[in-house]
């Protein structure tokens, strides 16, 4: 992230600027704090703009029908309304330096998400100058903010593509500026993930994306689509990790490609069932093809070389067969140089959801990574059926193994969080609640109750998480217990091999009274040959009409270092 005060060149972009939004304010200019519904062109409500500059979007399927709400600063975000006759989408603005030979369309190929995305052609363009399009937004100083988005570039020659921002204060001048990205070779769609932080006095940030000639004779083609700008820290590098938005025909969601070698038919859909986390997964199936052939989804990420990044995701396979199912990182340099990969997860099995967390390190000289979830043959007639769910790629080593650890995310109605499993022996009821009193951390911890089950019955939930036989792992959590009678609180380890077998199990830690948050730290080691173990919150009863609600919150299972 580089911060600056402005350079002549700058100096004249924003008083250009400032000069087309005294005469325009319709285009580029979404700061204003007033109420605003827009709609497209089937009468479709698509956004709705609250009184404090939070933008309501509404996506729909290909059918017409609402798939869910995103909460944005952005109007017209993904580029889908557009009712004017420069090229530019509505609600964003457009600008050139003098000379500049700029091309805007609002187009309907490529796009990643919807049915539209944003493009600008340049060519001859002279040293330094510069195009662009922009939407200003209300903020705050002091405040986190987060922008992300998906660019494809094409044709780039003697220029890069800068996403940059402008800050100006109560009297419109201009205090400051900062440039989050950057990029200066061609790709296809890449995911950005960047922080802003307006200065000081701030209360209108202006997003760029900018076309710069770095030579004479500068030509591009950059197409922007799903613009994100939120308040606070988004860690997900992922466009649409979840797969909840599916705007598209391929059965592949928005935001996701997809690959599959020479005579392997592409099958993907997004379904919604099983799902481990809100209404979609995405699944891809295989039949009969043969050895070494490949079938993939994937995602590509701007990245540091040499700085460690943490993959996380649920998967679920089912019908594995000659086959198997593997996470795979590819990295390119800024010349699209393909200079290395690691596959840092492989499974041969069948199972429910597998939550699993790798460490990856890009290679030094990385800006891009690919990241694949994919199905091979080890055999000729292989096939299977595979799932992913709640994806997660962010910077650093994140150690804690488990998907919604302290049970935040919760869009079921079960009453269990979203990423975890329930049971209950035989004559349980189940009975659980995602409560927001009491909780140790965050807004939410996990609650399970019995009343009245009969000696030995059991209520439980959990959650499986890929483990190493023989490496040691230590898990923690907070527990509250209360009206506990003729029962007792367990936390259960159980351990399988790849087929599905029971290997053993360990109980590492019981508590039999009632108690307000009491932190558990415990160390377990799975058997040899153990690569999935569940780890289980459980309720025993003791006696006949056993009764008790525990409450679960911050649960960490890391591997011991």
């Amino acid at each position: 992230m580089i911060r600056f005060r402005p350079s002549k060149f700058m100096l004249v972009l924003v008083l250009i600027s400032l000069t087309l939004l005294t005469f325009s304010q319709t285009k580029g200019f979404a700061a204003e704090k007033m109420a605003v519904n827009v709609y497209d062109s089937s009468g479709r409500l698509v956004n709705s703009k609250l009184a404090d500059g939070t933008v309501v979007e509404y996506q729909y399927d290909v059918n017409g029908n609402l798939l869910q709400k995103n909460f944005n600063m952005l109007m017209n975000s993904g580029f889908e309304i557009y009712t004017g006759k420069n090229g530019v989408a509505d609600n964003w603005g457009d600008w050139k330096s003098a000379g500049v030979k700029a091309n805007y369309q609002v187009v309907t190929a490529p796009v990643s998400s919807g049915k539209h995305a944003q493009q600008m052609k340049i060519s001859n363009m002279q040293k330094d100058g510069g195009a662009n399009f922009f939407q200003d937004i209300s903020v705050s100083d002091g405040q986190l903010y987060t922008l992300s988005s998906q660019i494809a570039i094409t044709n780039l020659n003697k220029a890069k593509l800068i996403v940059n921002m402008h800050y100006f204060d109560n009297n419109n001048s201009f205090i400051g500026s900062e440039t989050v990205f950057e990029y200066g070779g061609n790709v296809s769609w890449l995911s950005i993930n960047e922080k802003v932080q307006p200065v000081a006095k701030t209360v209108r940030a202006r997003l760029h994306f900018t076309i710069i000639a770095l030579d004479s004779d500068a030509s591009g083609i950059v197409t922007v689509d799903s613009v994100a700008f939120q308040k606070g820290e988004r860690s997900n590098l992922l466009i649409n990790p979840g797969f909840e938005t599916n705007t598209r025909t391929s059965g592949v969601a928005d935001g996701w490609g997809n690959w599959e070698s020479a005579g392997v038919p592409a099958n993907y859909r997004v379904v919604t069932s099983p799902v481990s986390s809100g209404k979609h997964a995405q699944q891809m199936a295989i039949s009969n093809i043969p050895k070494d052939g490949m079938h993939t989804f994937f995602q590509d990420v701007a990245v540091t070389g040499g700085q460690p990044y943490t993959l996380s995701g649920q998967i679920a396979t089912e019908n594995l067969s000659k086959a198997k199912v593997q996470v795979i990182m590819h990295y390119f340099d800024v010349n699209n140089n393909f200079i290395g990969y690691e596959t840092p997860f492989e499974y041969s099995g069948n199972t429910v959801w597998l939550s699993i967390n790798e460490q990856v390190r890009p290679v030094a000289k990385a800006v891009r990574a690919r990241v694949h979830f994919n199905v091979l043959a080890v055999d000729n007639n292989a096939s299977g059926i595979v799932k992913v769910d709640s994806v997660t790629f962010q910077k650093g080593e994140q150690s804690n193994l488990l998907i919604n650890p302290g049970f935040e995310t919760n869009t079921r109605t079960s009453g269990v969080a979203d990423g975890w499993g329930n049971w209950e022996s035989a004559g349980v009821p189940a009975n659980y609640r995602v409560v927001t009193s009491p909780v140790s951390s965050g807004k939410h911890a996990q609650q399970m109750a019995i009343s009245n089950i009969p000696k030995d019955g059991m209520h439980t939930f959990f959650q499986d998480v890929a483990v190493t036989g023989g490496q040691p792992y230590t898990l923690g959590s907070q527990i509250a217990i209360t009206n506990l009678s003729k029962a007792k609180f367990q936390v259960i380890m159980h351990y399988f091999d790849v087929n599905n077998n029971f290997l053993g199990n360990e109980t590492p830690f019981e508590y039999s009274g009632n108690t307000s948050w009491k932190s558990v730290q415990v160390q377990v080691k799975p058997p040899a040959h153990t690569v999935r173990a569940r780890v289980h919150f459980n309720l025993l009863a003791l006696e006949d009409k056993a009764s008790g609600t525990v409450t679960v919150d911050s649960v960490i299972f890391q591997r011991k270092k």
